[in-house]
């Protein structure tokens, strides 16, 4: 896994570039629609992105990689493969092309050397989140300086998990709620080959880090939940799935890297 995120979030230098703007905003959009499992779209900022000829030789060889990725999770294998040519003519020695390359052309993913398979492993873990189903916690926040506390009841609801082991995807249905109130309602399809690290973290350690005023911090979450974070190569967000169950949670982390290693990712274990 290369060092350097090379389409990490703009910083202030580029944005003032205006001349570089367009192309770079194509290409990071590109990656979050790669990351959600949105494959059209994706292809469409990339190649926007790639047309732009505003990017660096470093930007247009990984927009070209990431294209290819989403040409195979269309099943384009063809498009994919030409895109990965294109890759390599600027870096002959990015070694994520050979393990694209192999997928599209119908490599099978690789074999255990114990523990279960690919598919045994993705069951494993769409089981788990069908099992889990709904998961229902409050969080209460408190005031440093005045003691004064507040809280927010959150549904979240995991539907239609299905597997797709030729893909090495997982997609699933999740709808937020807050207070009763609907603030998230979306299909999630991510590529185990795209994943970088999978964390489990305390939900209540979680919500504290997005905290943005000093002055408010996370007095607790009740019930007790944690969340299963995965975070994608060339992006700095993370997904989640969330547990009322912390050996639950640690299990499906561990399936989950399973399935990335059998996958071909190549990232750091949590």
């Amino acid at each position: 896994m290369r060092a350097t995120i090379l389409f990490g979030a703009l910083t202030a230098a580029v944005l003032a570039v205006a001349a570089l703007a367009d192309g770079l905003s194509d290409a990071n959009a590109g990656m979050d629609a790669l990351n959600r499992g949105d494959y059209d779209n994706a292809v469409q900022l990339f190649t926007k992105a790639i047309a732009s000829g505003e990017l660096s030789p470093a930007d247009k060889e990984l927009a070209y990689v990431k294209r290819a990725q989403a040409y195979i999770g269309e099943n384009h294998n063809d498009l994919a493969l030409a895109d990965l040519d294109s890759a390599q003519k600027l870096d002959p020695h990015d070694s994520d092309i050979a393990a694209l390359r192999a997928q599209a052309q119908g490599a099978p993913a690789a074999a255990p050397s114990n523990g279960p398979t690919l598919e045994e492993t993705l069951d494993f873990i769409r089981n788990k989140i069908v099992e889990q189903g709904e998961v229902k916690y409050t969080v209460v926040l408190a005031s440093q300086s005045t003691g004064e506390t507040g809280s927010a009841l959150f549904d979240t609801y995991y539907t239609n998990v299905t597997t797709d082991p030729a893909a090495c995807q997982i997609r699933y249905h999740v709808k937020l709620l807050r207070n009763n109130k609907l603030i998230s309602d979306m299909d999630i399809f991510y590529p185990y080959t795209a994943i970088e690290s999978i964390q489990v973290v305390p939900l209540g350690q979680y919500a504290a880090s997005t905290m943005t005023n000093p002055d408010v911090f996370v007095q607790a979450v009740t019930p007790p939940a944690w969340n299963v974070m995965y975070r994608f190569a060339g992006n700095p967000q993370s997904g989640m799935l969330i547990f009322s169950d912390e050996d639950i949670a640690n299990r499906v982390a561990k399936a989950m890297l399973h399935a990335a290693e059998l996958c071909g990712a190549k990232g750091e274990p949590f």
